[in-house]
């Protein structure tokens, strides 16, 4: 796993061996995951390599940008997911 870090953007890349621990509704089949979104499945995959603020983070960010695959991996029905703040 290889962090990439530039002052305009940055993200992960993960070999093909770990990327098939994240999980398939978040996979990127080429492996990056971007800073803005897509790091939080690699978060949801390692969570020992993050912080518990991460994690939360990362929790909240899949809640709000991939709400299919956050309702899937928490079993929440859609009206309740869509109360939340």
């Amino acid at each position: 796993m290889v962090c990439h870090s530039t002052p305009g953007h940055g993200g992960f890349h993960l070999d093909p061996d770990r990327n098939a621990h994240i999980n398939p509704l978040l996979r990127n089949a080429d492996g990056f995951y971007e800073e803005d979104c897509c790091w939080a499945a690699v978060a949801k995959a390692f969570p020992d390599l993050f912080t518990d603020f991460e994690k939360r983070c990362a929790e909240e960010t899949i809640r709000r940008w991939y709400p299919d695959a956050w309702r899937s991996l928490t079993s929440t029905p859609k009206r309740l997911q869509e109360a939340a703040p």
